[in-house]
């Protein structure tokens, strides 16, 4: 049997996904919980791709603009 090779290339761990979208370890966990971010999940351990955080800082971006909460 061969090996298999994930390629993670646009996967962000939990803990560089907060900081990029500039939030804590539990609202990322609870906007998980919620469907608002969906992560891949590979060996137990929870990754963020990158459309995920793109999607997630637009809105938090336009609710800046516009107004309203972000949880």
């Amino acid at each position: 049997m061969g090996n298999i090779v994930l390629e993670t290339e646009g996967l962000f761990t939990t803990k560089e996904a907060c900081k990029v979208i500039g939030i804590g370890y539990a609202t990322l966990y609870r906007w998980i919980k919620k469907g608002r971010i969906i992560p891949v999940k590979i060996n137990g351990q929870n990754f963020i791709p990158e459309g995920e955080i793109l999607k997630v800082k637009e809105m938090k971006y336009k609710q800046a603009v516009v107004g309203g909460t972000t949880a």
